[in-house]
């Protein structure tokens, strides 16, 4: 009887692997469905493509690779039908990937690289996971290796080009409602990391503004030191932070950035990028923390990314002292896009100071190490690394004079 029972466990054990393993392929193939689309998202349109025409800046980056019938254009959208096979599909990343934004269909899409480009390393990659105690932020990405979390990474962009109008009148309705915010003791800086193409509710905005008010902001040595706030709604990030002001000021509305909207300054183009991902945020942190950034600055070279890390108010030090040590490392891509993917080359930039630094074999990419910490700027080496195109398994010959002439 032991015997038969033994057999029939078997006998089950096999029946149901066998039935996990038909689900996977059956997932597989619907993966493989180039409409793409799960329950009501969808990330490209069901038609049949015709148009051999260059792009045009009239049509949005999104708009062109949605309606191309370049064989590159055709390449590209089944690596993002097979990347988002196994990427948590939200609305808000369909909103923002399929906007006419070309900003917010970067972003979008910089995050579904990003993501791909950890999972292809070999490690589990959670999006948005809630996972920091004693904080309510979410990472972009939380990174496990054997089940045992190695570090979390946020995206962001930098280096942008200017807003279109509808976005810059979006924004100064936003402006507007906080402005008829009363704020007696405080200037409130806002950052819109990521702008939306419809409003924010007033009431949304306002009782958002109101609690940052009501916690306040404690005395700080450093204008690097200030807390910040997010609000993620419809499709727009906002980050604000509070600066005490002179009791005869009225205003509410201190310094507000919206990106790329101002002359490109290299260096602090750079470094306000950084300091609008400081690890701070997420309060104490206990492992390595990485940011990953895609500049789309054109003049940006290496003695540029040196200054905005360690040269005077640098990142990573300010005033001859080691400063944000718990950002672990930069992962910095120079203009990385669709047609790009087999040539980009992306740099891990380690933080000598770091808490909890990456080691080298974390990220298998160039990278630059640093020694003679004690200089203005630091000595650095650099370790070579598997090439992105390798990592991420692109055909190196998908581009075609379609697009290079």
């Amino acid at each position: 009887m032991k015997a038969l029972g033994i057999l029939m466990a078997n006998i089950a054990s096999s029946f149901y692997n066998q039935v996990w393993q038909n689900l996977i392929s059956h997932f597989k193939r619907m993966c493989g469905n180039r409409r793409m689309r799960r329950g009501n998202l969808a990330l490209f349109s069901a038609f049949k493509r015709t148009s051999m025409a260059r792009a045009n800046h009239d049509s949005s980056n999104y708009e062109f690779l949605d309606n191309s019938a370049w064989k590159a254009a055709s390449y590209v959208r089944n690596k993002i039908i097979e990347w988002v096979c196994d990427f948590p599909l939200d609305k808000d990343f369909v909103a923002r990937f399929t906007s006419h934004e070309d900003k917010e269909h970067a972003g979008a899409f910089f995050e579904l690289v990003t993501f791909q480009f950890l999972r292809h390393l070999g490690y589990r990659v959670f999006f948005q996971l809630p996972s920091i105690a004693g904080s309510s932020r979410r990472p972009d990405f939380t990174v496990y290796r054997k089940r045992k979390e190695i570090l979390i990474a946020e995206c962001t962009l930098s280096g942008l080009p200017n807003h279109s109008p509808g976005i810059d009148r979006l924004e100064n309705q936003i402006k507007d409602m906080i402005e008829s915010v009363a704020s007696p003791d405080y200037y409130i800086n806002v950052d819109f990391e990521r702008s939306g193409t419809i409003s924010i509710a007033k009431n949304k905005i306002i009782s958002f503004v109101k609690k940052v008010i009501a916690e306040g902001q404690t005395p700080v040595d450093s204008l690097h030191d200030v807390n910040h706030w997010t609000m993620e709604e419809s499709g727009w990030k906002i980050t604000v932070s509070l600066i005490p002001k002179p009791k005869e000021s009225t205003r509410t509305l201190g310094i507000n950035s919206s990106g790329g909207a101002e002359i490109i300054d290299s260096v602090s183009s750079l470094r306000n990028s950084l300091n609008r991902k400081r690890a701070s945020k997420y309060g104490s942190l206990s492992l390595p923390y990485l940011i990953c950034l895609n500049s789309f600055d054109f003049y940006m070279d290496e003695m540029d990314i040196m200054q905005a890390l360690f040269y005077e108010d640098g990142f990573w030090k300010c005033n001859e002292k080691p400063q944000n040590r718990t950002v672990s490392a930069l992962l910095l891509f120079k203009d990385l896009g669709r047609w790009n993917l087999n040539s980009a080359r992306p740099i891990l930039w380690h933080n000598p100071w770091a808490e909890y630094p990456l080691t080298t074999s974390i990220l298998n990419v160039d990278q630059y190490i640093f020694t003679d910490t004690d200089r203005q700027f630091p000595t650095r080496k650099l370790i070579n690394g598997r090439s992105f195109r390798e990592i991420l398994n692109i055909d190196n010959d998908y581009l075609s004079q379609e697009v290079s002439n």
